[in-house]
């Protein structure tokens, strides 16, 4: 059940805003539902932490094999 709603959440929000690490990794920070809220969100984070490097990226859902 969770798994699915999970599954959902990332399927209604393809635009993610990753934090860029120094060891090359990234973690998802917040997801949205359109690009513009997203790059609002961006342009906050920036504003607030300017050090940090931010990337907002489009994370369309997987696509099931077919039969």
């Amino acid at each position: 059940m969770v798994l699915r709603t999970a599954r959902r959440a990332t399927e209604a929000r393809p635009w993610v805003i990753v934090l860029i690490q120094p060891n090359a990794q990234r973690s998802d920070l917040v997801r949205f539902r359109n690009r513009s809220d997203g790059e609002d969100h961006l342009r906050k984070l920036r504003r607030f932490m300017p050090k940090t490097q931010f990337e907002l990226v489009f994370d369309p859902p997987a696509q099931s094999p077919l039969d």
